[in-house]
């Protein structure tokens, strides 16, 4: 049965195009675009939001359009809503611009195919994330993460997914339990897994999510280690803790997690936070300092900043 997608495109200003990007995810679209009438790149992925080359080349110009993407079915006129509130909200402390949303129903199948040719491999330090439609012959020390994204997840290259997978590399140890909260595609997951020997919950609201998480666990023969589970973020594990937590999220959700993560850390446990623009990397530090958590490093690339955390 094919599926059918609601894209939403919101007509804004450069300075406002970050703030716009999150009521998108915020409204449940996973992944966003930006892009203008003379550039359009696929930037999405668990931060969403866009990188430093291109919101430069978007400063100079007069509009940017944002656009993300809502399955087809009941929840749609909420996320629609949500939307609409949320633009509201932005316009009374940004330039909003046009403000104009359009929408367009597009098939699953006819968006993967017109944006396979931005999906490319990518190496993070030992990982390599290969889209599964491309060739790539691997050295024997580096994994290989073989991902579908589906509809609106990304393909790993977003810079705040690449600090996660840094900082996971290097504090992984086999043998420990993780939790992976706003799982998206399952890319984190799916790296930990095959990084060393560890069981991985990844945790989405959204049931589709959910469902390519599922798919890619398997697509990397993972399934056994990574279970794709839906709920709200803690509220999907009660009463669980972790020997690592990975939350590649947004600075406002992060910040609102912080109190509740040192009791569900084990001993020893390490938070990884990201999808942090550095504006807002003050607000983030400001909440750890009174979280019980340390800053154990702070990672760094172009506007984004990721956190290793620890009691």
């Amino acid at each position: 049965m094919k599926q059918f997608w609601t894209e939403i495109t919101v007509q804004t200003t450069a300075e406002a195009a970050e703030a716009v990007g999150e009521v998108l995810q915020n409204a449940g679209c996973h992944g966003v675009v930006y892009d203008d009438p003379e550039l359009a790149q696929d930037l999405s992925g668990l931060g969403d939001l866009v990188d430093e080359k291109l919101l430069a080349d978007f400063a100079a110009k007069q509009g940017v359009r944002v656009t993300g993407y809502l399955p087809v079915d009941e929840r749609l006129e909420d996320g629609l809503q949500r939307i609409r509130e949320g633009l509201t909200r932005v316009a009374q402390f940004l330039p909003l611009g046009a403000g104009e949303i359009s929408l367009r129903r597009v098939a699953e199948e006819d968006w993967a195919e017109a944006w396979k040719a931005y999906f490319k491999p990518e190496v993070i330090g030992q990982v390599v994330i290969r889209p599964s439609w491309e060739e790539y012959r691997a050295a024997p020390e580096q994994v290989v993460v073989d991902l579908d994204p589906g509809m609106a997840f990304g393909t790993g290259t977003h810079p705040s997914t690449r600090l996660c997978l840094e900082l996971l590399q290097e504090t992984l140890r086999p043998g420990e339990r993780l939790l992976d909260l706003g799982t998206g595609s399952g890319i984190l997951a799916i790296a930990a897994a095959k990084l060393a020997d560890v069981q991985v919950t990844a945790v989405d609201i959204d049931p589709v999510a959910v469902k390519v998480c599922a798919e890619n666990a398997a697509l990397n023969q993972v399934t056994g280690r990574v279970e794709a589970r839906q709920g709200d973020l803690f509220a999907a594990v009660p009463g669980e803790a972790f020997d690592l937590i990975l939350a590649n999220i947004i600075a406002s959700v992060i910040i609102e997690l912080l109190p509740q993560v040192p009791s569900r850390l084990r001993p020893g446990g390490r938070l990884i936070a990201a999808g942090i623009i550095d504006a807002r990397a003050a607000e983030v530090e400001a909440a750890v300092a009174v979280s019980g958590l340390r800053i154990l490093k702070k990672a760094v690339s172009g506007e984004w900043v990721a956190y290793l955390l620890g009691r």
